[in-house]
């Protein structure tokens, strides 16, 4: 059976070749000889699904005329119906305007997918049918558009409507970048984050050569020199921070807003240098207020217009910005030591089963320790106990860290004393001594056996029984 190369298709007149399926090269041709060629598929009610050509209403177009409008509303392309007639698949020149002609730039060629209630996809399968590429919205509440998987068929990236970008690993999301808050997120879900700055000359497939780290295991940075020396530490999880070292000195330079050239280290008002191991501190008008030299072990404060204060607070103190609130002051304007505590202390060993009561009356054994004073007129008076009440010892002399078995004696100043006025009511300005009553003081009567006896006087009156009042310590 003969078979013939071509099979064409003509017009009614027999005179143009309107159709031609060309055995040898596997073309088919249509249009052509005046008219365009078009390929439509329809369904079995006779509705259009596919039209491949020339698309819209087509006319008689003059090339000698270009003012003669043109059928602006036809395009070459392909365009894929829905029931309703809807076009949702469309690739070609899409119009953008009637009338004549369009000029250059005004129109669009485009390739659209979806609308009328269809989403439009675009999906890219190996070889096993896998989808490795989608475009297009995802499942209902996923807006990704752009859909990337990896040989495990697991989503890796994807961008998404509102402006983020995912880099994914097990479906987890690792790298993250949100446009609307300008922010991006790395590390998280099992593995950490991590930012790697490389100089010019370095080799960004090694980590080590990165001149800046940000590492997000432990929350660290590390700034390095081009040759690969650390410079810079910040440690998040020990609270540190690191400079200098391996050649470098570290500094640390403050600046006030409106200094002019923030690299000169003359204009900073807080400086740390790791050379001279010195923190220099100068008020906004650059005389230098404060120097720290670590060298010399020296701190200097105050001159050159500003007096030199230090201040020392309690822990439980709320407003330490108010220097009446220092337990401790020492004012380079008048060259006082101000201690807000009362009396003059020092330590010692402590004879007996445990501590005396603050404001006990206190006598020295043999082996000079101290005890509880229980003789009248007792000349081995010592002092009394400091801390009670109010009155807290303003200076302890002799104290050694560790030693439980001392405590703080008032040898001089103002002091909670233990007192007794069953033998005489203590008026205040009397002198008092040791009485028989353990620990306690009592009112000098006998000015013969009260010398070398006395404890001080007190400040307050008790009319009778026993009690604590302050008295001014002066043994004598």
């Amino acid at each position: 059976m003969d078979v013939p190369e071509k099979l064409v298709v003509q017009d009614t007149s027999g005179q143009q070749d309107r159709i031609e399926l060309n055995g040898n090269t596997g073309d088919i041709t249509a249009g052509g000889n005046g008219k365009t060629g078009d390929l439509l598929l329809t369904d079995t009610g006779g509705k259009q699904r596919l039209h491949v050509g020339l698309i819209g209403e087509s006319g008689p177009i003059d090339p000698s005329s270009p003012t003669q409008p043109a059928p602006i509303a036809s395009y070459w392309g392909v365009k894929v119906q829905n029931n309703a007639g809807v076009n949702v698949v469309q690739l070609g020149r899409v119009p953008v305007q009637t009338g004549p002609a369009p000029a250059a730039g005004t129109s669009t060629v485009s390739f659209i997918l979806g609308g009328g209630g269809h989403m439009g996809i675009i999906e890219i399968h190996n070889d096993e049918g896998e989808s490795r590429v989608r475009l297009g919205k995802g499942h209902p509440g996923n807006d990704t558009v752009i859909e990337l998987r990896n040989a495990s068929n697991k989503k890796s990236v994807s961008l998404e409507a509102e402006g983020r970008i995912q880099l994914l690993v097990d479906n987890d999301p690792v790298v993250r970048f949100e446009a609307s808050g300008g922010a991006a997120y790395l590390g998280g879900n099992g593995r950490t984050g991590d930012v790697f700055v490389f100089s010019t000359g370095g080799d960004n497939a090694t980590a080590a050569q990165a001149t800046v780290h940000l590492n997000g295991n432990g929350g660290k940075i590390t700034l390095k020199s081009n040759d690969h020396q650390d410079r810079i530490f910040l440690n998040g999880s020990g609270g540190d921070l690191w400079l200098g070292g391996n050649d470098a000195h570290g500094d640390i330079m403050l600046f006030e807003k409106g200094v002019p050239d923030n690299r000169d280290s003359g204009l900073a008002t807080v400086r740390l240098a790791g050379e001279s191991g010195q923190v220099r501190l100068r008020s906004s008008d650059g005389n230098e207020r404060v120097l720290i030299d670590g060298t010399k072990a020296d701190v200097w404060l105050g001159g050159k217009g500003a007096h030199g204060d230090i201040m020392l607070f309690h822990k439980d103190e709320q407003s330490n910005r108010e220097s009446a609130n220092a337990t401790i002051r020492l004012n380079g304007a008048s060259g006082d030591i101000i201690l807000r505590n009362a009396d003059c202390a020092e330590d010692f060993e402590i004879a007996g089963d445990g501590p005396a009561e603050p404001g006990t009356v206190m006598v020295i054994e043999r082996d000079g320790r101290l005890s509880v004073s229980s003789r009248a007129y007792d000349r081995s008076v010592a002092g009394v106990v400091s801390g009670a009440g109010d009155l807290k010892p303003g200076l302890v002399l002799g104290r050694r860290e560790g030693e439980t078995a001392q405590q703080p004696i008032a040898l001089t100043g103002r002091v909670w004393c233990r007192v007794e006025a069953s033998s005489a009511p203590i008026e205040t300005g009397d002198l008092l001594t040791t009485s028989s009553v353990c620990g306690c003081a009592m009112k000098a009567l006998d000015s013969a056996r009260a010398f070398g006896a006395v404890i001080g006087k007190a400040l307050a009156p008790l009319a009778s029984g026993q009690g604590q009042i302050p008295i001014l310590v002066a043994l004598q």
